[in-house]
């Protein structure tokens, strides 16, 4: 584990002692500039942070004034430098609840009281402050590589989106949603919100990735307006639904997941412009992608969209409303891996041109 220990004392013996106690190697930084310049350009899994530095900071009663303040606010301010996903404990030789309750609102995840054995009266409070570090680590350490793991697939598609989508709005609004997801999957949850409100953040979160296949449908597709009967591929001109001149409907939706594909005629109605987002996705995977029969139904159909199907919050199929409770999905593994497999998914799907 790459772990960075950021203090003023770290060589006067908190290194060594960390070290030993979480029995890990550390990278040490015990000045303010070199430390800020360190987090915006080398990744790390884990970040050990002194709260203040110097005797301009002891000297000071305003957390902003603080050196581990600024450097937590310049790396969580940035959803794109290299340590938001990292998670950070912050090192603090006070015990003031409220400096300790900023830094947690400020992106900081856990946080260590710093004790000197000459000044360590209360033994009680020296054991669960140092259980605390422990369990802290041993957390954070896996929860790392889920934020990684997830950061890493947002990073790619915000790239492939200014890459490949031409609408400046479509972009934004596909940034915004991965944002969304992000902090929603990997939100502090309090006891209350669990254990009485049932807060699912994996299934949430998995709806909001899941919805930015609404702004990729429609920088794929040539369509002017919500009513527009004509769906027609953006880059190839392939059609996949058109109107004759006597009204008639032609559309390739009505069988787009089936091995064969064909074009079916049906008459003009009021919502024949409503095509389902599935049916768009395959429109897509299959006339401009080329992929398979096959491959869209193992790797979109079943894995994601009959997922999509049986979750709730959006529209659950009769046996999970008959047989399955809210708090089932509650910390589901299989949600957290439906968020990956989404987000891999719409990295395949970029990686042509819209247009």
């Amino acid at each position: 584990m790459k772990v960075l220990l950021i203090d003023d004392e770290a060589e006067r013996g908190w290194q060594e002692v960390l070290e030993q106690v979480l029995t890990l190697e550390i990278f040490s930084i015990s000045d303010l500039d070199s430390a800020l310049e360190e987090v915006e350009k080398v990744e790390y899994e884990l970040i050990l942070l002194d709260l203040r530095f110097g005797e301009q900071d002891h000297n000071s009663r305003n957390i902003k004034d603080y050196g581990g303040y600024k450097i937590l606010k310049t790396i969580k301010s940035n959803f794109y430098n290299v340590n938001f996903s990292t998670p950070i404990i912050v090192i603090t030789a006070t015990n003031k609840v409220w400096n300790i309750f900023s830094m947690l609102e400020n992106g900081a995840d856990s946080f260590y009281v710093k004790e000197h054995p000459d000044f360590a009266n209360d033994i009680a409070f020296s054991r669960q402050n140092y259980s605390q570090l422990l369990d802290s680590v041993a957390t954070l350490k896996i929860e790392s590589i889920k934020r990684k793991e997830i950061w890493r697939s947002i990073i790619q598609i915000h790239e492939l989106s200014q890459q490949s989508i031409e609408n400046q709005n479509i972009r934004h609004r596909i940034e915004e949603k991965l944002k969304i997801g992000y902090g929603i999957l990997f939100r502090r949850i309090t006891e209350i919100e669990k254990q009485t409100l049932l807060f699912n953040k994996e299934v949430v979160a998995f709806i909001v990735f899941w919805s930015i296949l609404e702004e990729i449908s429609h920088s794929y597709y040539k369509r002017e307006n919500e009513k527009d009967l004509e769906w027609i591929l953006a880059s190839n001109g392939e059609v996949l639904q058109s109107v004759d001149s006597d009204g008639t409907i032609k559309t390739k939706f009505s069988t787009i997941k089936d091995e064969f594909v064909k074009v079916d005629s049906k008459a003009l109605t009021t919502t024949a412009y409503q095509i389902n987002l599935s049916n768009q996705i395959c429109g897509i995977l299959r006339y401009q992608q080329n992929w398979t029969h096959h491959r869209v139904r193992s790797e979109f159909i079943d894995k994601l969209n009959r997922y999509r199907n049986k979750v709730d919050f959006i529209h659950s199929n009769t046996e999970v409303i008959l047989k399955q409770k809210l708090i089932d999905n509650q910390g589901s593994i299989e949600a957290y891996q439906k968020c990956t497999s989404i987000l891999s998914f719409i990295i395949d799907i970029l990686h042509l041109p819209s247009a």
